[in-house]
């Protein structure tokens, strides 16, 4: 089951990273499916990030840039 309680915290800053350039690359369909992430072999991902699940491009792309920045400030 996949759990959103966490929110991102279960996954590495370089893992978002990753995400968000198969978004760019167009290589992550959006809306973010955790069928798709364990498709890729990102079943960690799929768990830990299941926030991400079922955003558009432009939501899960704004979630991970704030992410990210608030993580490297």
């Amino acid at each position: 089951m996949l759990d959103s309680g966490q929110g991102l915290t279960g996954v590495t800053t370089e893992e978002l990273v990753d995400l968000l350039r198969l978004i760019h690359r167009g290589q992550l369909p959006c809306p973010i499916k955790a069928s798709e992430l364990m498709a890729m072999g990102l079943n960690k991902v799929a768990y830990q990030a299941a926030l991400l699940v079922g955003l558009d491009r432009q939501a899960a792309t704004a979630v991970l840039v704030a992410v990210i920045a608030e993580r490297r400030r």
